[in-house]
């Protein structure tokens, strides 16, 4: 296997972003976007537990002849690490920097890279401007309200001293007439909020497209960073309520504590500040702290380290172990991918990862939004209510906007 680099008129980049949001992977941040399409090899699934699954991506990389840099995996990873991550290494891989989309390409043989490179063009100029959304015909909370308040309260029966916070979700499910179209679903989550990494991919069957807030971990080279968000308020008029509310900086706190524990091991330097700063998106205002650091080892990946914080307890709770038991004990579903990581890493071992929140699985007629809030001793069932109803308001909003009409 070779990679074969070209670039892509600039006619048809428009229309990369919408093939990509129907049947692509992406991971496009602000200042750079990677889309993916096709596999050049079977797709590999594991547990990202496993260092030899691990290893094993790396080395499938390592293995492609190419004198580019940025031959790449993209990788969805699920809530539950012991559960199976999918890695797609597309055969057409395009980056686009400051309007231009350098695209790599690989096949057996040159040849075949280029006849892929051809068709892929063409393909792209037969895509179709995204459709108008569908209209709604029923939204279902999954649980109720007074279901998931209940929730909270029998949560916080379990906390202790030695189990301080637990994170639990719940679903909206709005009813269409038609299939949504994720492309017109990413495209206004970008105007939304385009300081989001956005991402999509097909899993179980489904589109999975979000534009997720939160850096997990990024490595490149021997350098690291994480962004970890707990501690939610409504707008930007509230960003002094939110920094002196005891409650909040209780669950930041527990958050950055444990993720600076689990990366001490693997760091050779560890920096971030004492004080959460405010991330401010158009619906909602997070506390937020940046990690940084640089690894003591070479030899660790993008990947070894995503594997040592998730699930953060911004999405599980403290201790880890507790808190899973206990979300799958009161959660009425599985989370699946909803709070899992996605993202890319190269055969270098660099890689960028974002929690998977803020996104919604197109069913079918159906789209599923679904967000959580952190319990913690001083919480109030119904704030928590509050403050889930306001993240799911947030992401319909930009999904389903005719979906506000079904919720008080």
């Amino acid at each position: 296997m070779l990679a074969v680099l070209g670039l892509l008129d600039e006619e048809l980049i428009d229309n990369l972003v919408i093939h990509a949001a129907r049947v692509g992977m992406v991971h496009a941040e602000h200042a750079i976007a990677m889309y993916g399409f096709g596999d050049a090899v079977p797709v590999m699934s594991g547990s990202l537990l496993d260092r030899g699954f691990r290893n094993s991506i790396f080395e499938t990389l390592a293995a492609i002849e190419s004198d580019v840099r940025n031959v790449r995996a993209h990788i969805a990873v699920p809530f539950d690490l012991s559960e199976r991550s999918f890695v797609h290494i597309p055969f057409i891989q395009v980056t686009i920097t400051k309007g231009i989309a350098s695209v790599v390409v690989l096949g057996d043989d040159t040849e075949q890279a280029r006849e892929r490179f051809k068709a892929f063009e063409a393909e792209l100029a037969s895509v179709t401007t995204p459709r108008s959304e569908p209209d709604v015909l029923d939204v279902r909370e999954e649980p109720p309200a007074i279901d998931y308040a209940n929730t909270v309260e029998a949560a916080k029966r379990h906390l202790s001293d030695d189990f301080d916070k637990v994170v639990l979700a719940r679903s909206l499910r709005v009813v269409l007439n038609d299939q949504a179209d994720p492309a017109a679903v990413l495209a206004s989550m970008e105007t939304r909020e385009p300081v989001c990494t956005r991402f999509a991919h097909t899993l179980n069957g489904n589109r999975f497209i979000g534009a997720s807030p939160e850096l997990l971990i990024r490595r490149s080279g021997t350098h690291f960073a994480s962004q970890p968000l707990a501690g939610t308020a409504s707008s930007r008029a509230l960003v002094e309520e939110l920094i002196n509310s005891t409650k909040d900086n209780a669950e930041h706190r527990i958050v950055v504590e444990e993720i600076v524990q689990r990366l001490t091991s693997l760091a050779e330097t560890l920096d971030y500040s004492s004080y959460p700063e405010v991330m401010a998106l158009r619906s909602v205002i997070h506390l937020a702290t940046r990690i940084t650091g640089t690894i003591a080892d070479p030899a660790t990946t993008s990947l070894d380290l995503l594997a040592a914080i998730c699930p953060t307890p911004a999405v599980s709770g403290r201790p880890i172990d507790t808190a899973m038991e206990l979300i799958r004990g009161l959660e009425t579903k599985q989370r699946g991918f909803f709070a899992g990581a996605m993202g890319w890493a190269d055969a270098s071992g660099n890689g960028a990862f974002v929690l998977a929140i803020r996104g919604v699985i197109v069913d079918q007629n159906d789209i599923i939004a679904t967000a959580g809030a952190g319990i913690v001793a001083d919480s109030s069932a119904w704030a928590e209510v509050a403050e889930t109803e306001m993240k799911l308001r947030s992401i319909l909003d930009a999904a389903a906007p005719q979906a506000a009409a079904y919720l008080l």
